[in-house]
Order: structure tokens, then sequence, then C-alpha cells
């Protein structure tokens, strides 16, 4: 009948924490907040301290850190792509996406140093072992291509998936709802739709259904996407950068990350953090998931829920 979502009874200071600290000092907490998100936040973080330095980021070592931000949206959405076929009893389904986002990880790792991408955002030189990376996207696509067919051409899961958690246009306008969420309902919100990523093969992935189905193929769809922008994004090396002084001010950041618009805001004084805000993609759409509810199963409840991703640790800081 109806759904009280019921957050905010896990309180872990973090904006609280990170008052007098440095931007560099502050870093190692901020890309730990929600570890779906390590690299989103930390791409926010690096707008911070790039626009509060008067800093350039070289071409190439934008075009690596936008590389990493798609190898974690792409983690993600396979992830997803398992467990949302799953809740609906097609567990044949995660098992194939499980095995791809864990490849996902490992070439995570030797991209960064990380599974989860702690640290992968920095202002060092890097190289990249191009040969090796489009090989990798080469034969990921195919896979991706294979589950494609593969999932599309099950009309039982589809029973499942179609008209159900429907978000219509209106509701989700009024509720503020972002990311794949919104995108699923029409919305044609995406922080990456700028030059920089329409230049590197970026398309915004809009579905009308609204519902479980759209989700999953928005999903779908930016995982193609995704490959397609690392393959423009994938460079030899990039040289490393040396930020100057921090000054006196209040900082802005908003990324598109795995679960949609990231938005960061810092004040400093005297050189230390004064007052750091977050919010996280998932703090507009909880507030929309109960509309998705009525009229539909219980057992659709943990499938509905699935098709949303929402992060607990972004939402109570």
């Amino acid at each position: 009948l109806h759904q009280e979502v019921r957050h905010f009874y896990k309180y872990r200071a973090i904006e609280k924490m990170l008052e007098g600290k440095t931007l560099e000092e502050a870093k190692p907490v901020i890309e730990r907040i929600s570890g779906n998100e390590s690299i989103a936040y930390q791409s926010a973080w690096r707008d911070i301290v790039l626009e509060a330095t008067g800093t350039q980021l070289p071409e190439a070592n934008r075009r690596y850190h936008a590389l990493l931000l798609e190898m974690e949206r792409l983690i993600h959405h396979l992830t997803d792509l398992g467990f949302i076929p799953n809740d609906a009893g097609f567990g044949a389904a995660l098992a194939f996406a499980s095995r791809l986002a864990e490849e996902a990880r490992r070439m995570l790792r030797t991209l960064c140093g990380h599974r989860f991408g702690f640290g992968a955002i920095d202002f060092e030189a890097h190289t990249l072992v191009r040969e090796v990376f489009l090989a990798y996207l080469e034969a990921l696509e195919k896979e991706v291509a294979f589950f494609e067919a593969w999932i599309l051409d099950i009309p039982s899961l589809w029973d499942r998936f179609d008209t159900t958690g429907i978000l219509k246009k209106e509701k989700a306008v009024k509720y503020d709802t972002v990311g794949v969420v919104a995108r699923a309902s029409g919305l044609g919100l995406d922080c990456r739709n700028n030059d920089f990523y329409r230049a590197h093969g970026f398309q915004m992935q809009i579905q009308q259904s609204a519902d479980v189905s759209a989700r999953f193929m928005v999903r779908l769809k930016e995982v193609q996407n995704s490959i397609t922008m690392m393959r423009h994004f994938s460079m030899d090396r990039c040289e490393g950068v040396t930020p100057g002084s921090a000054k006196d001010g209040t900082y802005e950041a908003f990324v598109e990350s795995s679960l949609g618009e990231l938005y960061m805001s810092v004040t400093l004084q005297n050189g230390v953090i004064d007052r750091f805000f977050v919010r996280d993609p998932s703090f507009m759409n909880w507030q929309a998931l109960h509309l998705m509810m009525p009229n539909n199963i219980i057992a659709d409840f943990p499938l509905i829920n699935k098709s949303c991703d929402l992060s607990y640790a972004g939402n109570d800081l």
C-alpha cells in the first residue's frame, strides 16, 4: 500500500570531521564516503582543488580521469544488470554479469592500483598500456553484445520488468530525481552532456516507459556508450601537475557519478576547510522511491529497489 523510507539513523559526522583540514588532508575521507562512487567523489574534489588553486588540467590528464570515472560507472552498471534480473528470479544473469563486473574491477586495479579506485584521481603522471586496455574493451564489448541478445530474448523476464515500478515524468521532475532514475523517466539530465564528453563519443541515454525495464535499458546502453568513450579517452601517458596554494572562498563541483549528479561544496578559510557539504544523488532519488511501489506485488519491491540502485552510505553522512 505504501512504503516509508526512513534514513539518517547512521550519522558518521563526515562534514564536521573535515573541518579544519586542508583539501589534501580531506581527500582520504572524501574518497571513502561512498564506495560505489569513490572516483566520482574524487573527481568533485579535484575540480574544487583546480578552482581553488587556479590550476588548468592538461587534456591528457582530463581524459585519464574521465576514463577512470567511466570504469567506475561500467562496474556498477554491470553489477546492476546482473542483480535486477536476479531479483526477478533469473540468477543466470547475475552469474554472467558478476563475472564481467569482477573482470572490470581487476582492470580498474591494473589502471590505478585499487579495486575500488581509492587514490585514483590525483595530479601525478600516469602511463596506460593502451594496447592491453583496448583489447580488454574489445572483448568486453562482445560479451555485452551477447548479454543483450540473450537477455532481450526472455519474455518471462520482461513480463516482470514492463510496467513495474513506474515513476511518471512529472513526478520525476517534482522530486528532482537524477541519474538513471531520471533518464529512465524521460528526463535528459546528465552532467556529461558537454563539449568535452560529446567530443569523445558521449550520447545521452533516455527511455520513456519509466519502469524497471527502462532503468535496465538505460544502464545497458550506458555500458555500451562507456566502452565507446573509454576508447576515445585512452592515452599512452599523462604528465604530472602541481597545483598552487588554495585561495580562501567557496567552491562547488558537479560530477555525474554512476548513480547520478553528485554535488560538492567547500568553503576554505585560512587555507583549511571551514564548511564541507556534499549531496549524493541517492539523497534525491530515495525520496521518490515510495512513488514506484503502489499497485505492484510485494515480490517486486526488491526488483524496483535494485533498479534504482540507491546508496545508503552516500545518504547517511
